[in-house]
This record gives structure tokens, C-alpha cells and sequence, in this order.
């Protein structure tokens, strides 16, 4: 019999990073081509200097966004994410890269949030 190459799946299409107190909401969408095989999960990975990678999680083939958490306010990350299928590891996203706020958020009851800036000012907002 004629034996095809195994084919890892395409880039997921796009990648959006969103910045949070201390995380990054990641969202994507599926790579419009899957390979020779269902896709079975997308790998996420973050880099501080968008040169070295860590392994951040696998993420189920129904996903299509994660809250990355632990992160430090003040800092920027750079994500990218690629899908997987029994073939393997497909192409990487195009790099999203989020900085996030230097404020540090503080509870200031049920109808206002605050945040401390790094210049020592209070800033608030809520209902009145």
C-alpha cells in the first residue's frame, strides 16, 4: 500500500491577548486546515522576550480562549498558541503580545473598583 505523510495541523487563524489584574485573556479561533486528523487539543505557550518559549498548558480541542493567571502587573508576555492532532504539533499562531496594567486593583466595596498606580494616585470608577 502507498504510505501518505502524517500532517500536523495549519495555525489557528487568529490570537487576541487581552490584559488583566495579574492574568491575560487569550482568545483564538480553529486553523482552517486540520491535517489528516481531527484536532485534538492547542498548545499555549508564553515568552517574556518573544525569543524563548515555556509550555503554559494544553487546552482541549473545544477551546477557543483561556485566562492565563500568576502573571506580574507591569510586565508584557508574548503568547502563541498551535493546534495538535495525532500527527503532531501544527504551526504556531502569529504572536499576540500584551502589556499588563502597572496598577495594582484594590476592592473598594460593591459598586466602586480603585487602583493604585504606580505614581501613588488613586483612581476609582463604579456607580455613585
Amino acid at each position: 500500500g502507498l504510505l501518505l505523510p502524517a500532517v500536523a495541523p495549519g495555525a489557528p487563524a487568529t490570537l487576541t491577548a487581552a490584559a488583566g489584574n495579574n492574568a491575560a485573556s487569550l482568545k483564538w479561533t480553529a486553523p482552517t486546515v486540520t491535517g489528516d486528523s481531527p484536532i485534538t487539543g492547542y498548545r499555549i505557550e508564553r515568552s517574556g522576550d518573544g525569543a524563548s518559549w515555556a509550555f503554559v498548558e494544553t487546552r482541549p480541542a473545544s477551546a477557543r480562549s483561556r485566562t492565563v493567571s500568576g502573571l506580574a502587573n507591569g510586565s508584557t508576555y508574548h503568547f502563541r498558541v498551535a493546534a495538535v492532532n495525532a500527527s503532531g504539533t501544527g504551526d504556531w499562531s502569529t504572536v499576540a503580545v500584551v502589556t499588563l496594567p502597572s496598577a495594582r486593583v484594590v476592592d473598594a466595596g460593591r459598586r466602586h473598583t480603585c487602583a493604585i498606580r504606580i505614581d501613588r494616585r488613586v483612581v476609582c470608577w463604579g456607580q455613585n
